[in-house]
């Protein structure tokens, strides 16, 4: 929140995630439209807000329809997971039509740099950056206690795994480290 004031974005693009992630939290595990129709308008407002948002929204929105599909809940879920992933496209379109024609720093050409071209060319770095970016996860000095909460978390409420709202969060963390 110190930032909030600063003109940056990260505050709201933190806000908007938070708000996506507890809506498909809520679905997955009561099936209530109206927390998809939520999903659905944070991670409109995710993409509308910075280029993180695009994966970011898209990640939420498979790893709720990967724990569809563990769950089995049926036509009705998936009818709704796809209007909810749609609805969330049709509010971006606007803004993804004028993303097009705003000229792109290097870093910030995801769908350039996720191409299956550039992707297959940096596989060979791949020996390189996995063992640095596992010593940076477990430097304690650059993460301060968060894993070891995390850990102290999942200990304390085991129980709650066994909910699919906990499961898709558990998923998406190991997906948004892995991103």
């Amino acid at each position: 929140l110190r930032e909030a004031g600063t003109n940056n974005a990260d505050v709201l693009v933190t806000l908007f995630y938070l708000g996506q992630l507890a809506a498909l939290a809520e679905w997955v595990d009561t099936g209530a439209p109206r927390e998809l129709a939520l999903a659905a308008l944070f991670g409109a407002f995710l993409l509308f807000t910075k280029n993180e948002g695009l994966a970011l929204a898209a990640l939420n929105f498979a790893g709720a329809g990967v724990l569809t599909v563990v769950h089995r809940q049926g036509k009705v879920c998936w009818a709704g997971w796809g209007a909810a992933a749609a609805g969330c496209v049709l509010l971006s379109l606007p803004w993804l039509w004028l993303l097009r024609t705003i000229p792109r720093w290097t870093h910030d050409d995801y769908p350039a740099l996720l191409a299956g071209g550039a992707l297959g060319q940096n596989l060979h770095r791949l020996r390189t950056l996995l063992p640095l970016y596992g010593s940076e996860v477990w430097n304690r000095s650059s993460w301060g206690g968060l894993w070891l909460l995390v850990i102290f978390m999942a200990a304390l409420g085991w129980r709650a795994f066994g909910k699919a709202g906990v499961q898709l969060l558990w998923l998406l963390l190991a997906g948004h480290i892995a991103l």
